[in-house]
Parts: C-alpha cells; sequence; structure tokens
C-alpha cells in the first residue's frame, strides 16, 4: 500500500455560497467547479471543498491502489471506519482526525 495525500481538503459548511464568498473575500480562494453539495475553492495548488455534510471535521483525501486494502489497513489499525460513498470510503484516526481514503486513477 502507498497512500499519497492529495492537494484536496472538505470543510463542512451550513451554507455554501455564504462560506464561498467568506472565502473569497477574505482569503483569496477563488471559485471552482460546484455541485449542489459542494462548491471547490481553489488556494494555489490546494482545493479547499465546502461542503454541506454533517461531518463537520476537516477531512483530506489519501489516494490509495486498493481501496480494499487501504480500508483494512487503517482499520487494522485502530481507526474508524465512518461511511462508504461514491467509491470511497471516510476513517477517522485514533485522534479523531478524517480522511477520506480514494482509489487512485490511472
Amino acid at each position: 500500500m502507498n497512500p499519497e495525500i492529495t492537494p484536496h481538503v472538505a470543510l463542512a459548511v451550513d451554507d455554501l455560497e455564504t462560506a464561498a464568498t467568506y472565502y473569497r473575500e477574505h482569503f483569496g480562494w477563488k471559485r471552482g467547479q460546484s455541485t449542489t453539495n459542494w462548491i471547490q475553492m481553489v488556494a494555489g495548488p490546494m482545493s479547499f471543498y465546502l461542503c454541506l455534510d454533517e461531518d463537520a471535521a476537516p477531512c483530506f483525501a489519501l489516494d490509495v491502489d486498493e481501496l480494499e486494502t487501504a480500508k483494512a489497513h487503517f482499520l487494522a489499525r485502530g481507526c474508524r471506519l465512518l461511511r462508504e460513498e461514491g467509491g470511497e470510503a471516510f476513517i477517522e484516526d485514533q485522534y479523531g482526525y478524517h480522511f477520506c481514503l480514494s482509489p487512485r486513477s490511472s
């Protein structure tokens, strides 16, 4: 297993447009792609995804070669599976930090 950190961080917000305006005006982030559930805000090489989500903890992403192998690796080391959604696994580590395991693009 060779997880690779991505330049993507998800931030849970309760109002997408208000949050996007805030980060654009106060941090200088640029608006990128969006759906009804998230707005991408671009800050240099980083993308912050403002998400409508009940999970308020910031979430970073790891690209992995094999999702099931990586999931088993982290669960065997004390992490907790939060949910699986859209072909990804959302994990909480022993310190309460959240991360998303995403299959690596070919």
